[in-house]
């Protein structure tokens, strides 16, 4: 069975009951779309990963978390077989 976790690490996250903005990491301005900070009208994030503390907008499953890292890692590989001539 699958699990949620953060994008960013793949770990577990807190879905914490105060939003942040995504330009200031401000709080909303009120019941509003406008960033407390800026003014602005934005995004907000509504979650956190327990790991790194970074902000983000939905968790995603492990497996796809898995699947995004390998695809990462092989592209790398191939980029410095590529800038070491190997291709």
């Amino acid at each position: 069975m699958s699990e949620l976790v953060s994008p960013c690490c793949g770990a577990e996250y807190s879905d914490d009951e105060s939003l942040v903005s995504v330009c200031c990491t401000a709080e909303p301005k009120g019941h509003t779309d406008l960033c407390s900070k800026c003014l602005e009208h934005t995004d907000f994030f509504a979650y956190t990963c327990n790991n790194c503390n970074d902000w983000f907008e939905e968790p995603e499953e492990d497996y796809e978390y898995n699947e995004r890292m390998k695809e990462s890692i092989a592209e790398d590989r191939m980029d410095e077989a590529r800038d070491m001539g190997e291709l």
